[in-house]
């Protein structure tokens, strides 16, 4: 399950930031990319089920290979080179948030409907998420209020759902109702 407070202390471990300033970065990160995929209603998909026909609810966790660190931290250090920042704590930066973010998602459970399969495994992902709403969940949920730091968590938040959707899959246990036969379908939920 996603909560916030994990994802600050892994955030200050992977990048051994200390200092007060960052811990506030830390908390608004964690607790608004939390907030926003904790209370988006449909931001798992599965296409491809394959089972037994039905109606089945699916239970999932990542697939550890899907969740690279070195891809987000390519992808974050372009999304901030974008809006003007560079250097060696940005770098340290974006490989921190890059480690921080795959092994918070480690601690992630899908929950879905699937339509079509009572009782199989699929494969699902990310969608419809929206980089400007994350970004304003994360500003709201930090107490600073700055032009650098609206620039940041836009990069952070079009890297994260870049990265989010591209890359992260997850493997889907579906159980409900067996009937004879096989069938196919797609099911669609939420992240835990």
């Amino acid at each position: 399950m996603l909560i916030a407070s994990t994802y600050k202390g892994l955030l200050v471990q992977s990048t051994g930031f200390t200092g007060s300033h960052f811990i506030k970065w830390a908390d608004g990160i964690s607790k608004g990319v939390t907030t926003y995929l904790r209370s988006h209603p449909s931001c798992i998909v599965s296409i491809g089920d394959i089972g037994t026909p039905g109606t089945g609810i699916g239970n999932g966790f990542l697939l550890k290979s899907t969740c690279q660190p070195t891809i987000l931290t390519t992808i974050l250090l372009t999304n901030f080179q974008a809006v003007g920042f560079n250097g060696a704590f940005i770098t340290k930066l974006a490989i921190g948030l890059s480690k921080a973010t795959c092994n918070y998602l480690a601690s992630a459970n899908t929950l879905t409907t699937h339509a079509g399969v009572g009782v199989g495994t699929t494969i699902g992902g990310f969608f419809n998420l929206n980089p400007s709403l994350m970004a304003a969940s994360i500003l709201s949920a930090s107490s600073f209020v700055s032009t650098d730091w609206t620039k940041i968590s836009q990069a952070i938040s079009i890297s994260l759902v870049t990265f989010f959707v591209s890359n992260v899959k997850f493997s889907i246990v579906i159980a409900g109702p067996p009937a004879p036969g096989i069938a196919s379908g797609t099911g669609f939920g939420k992240i835990l």
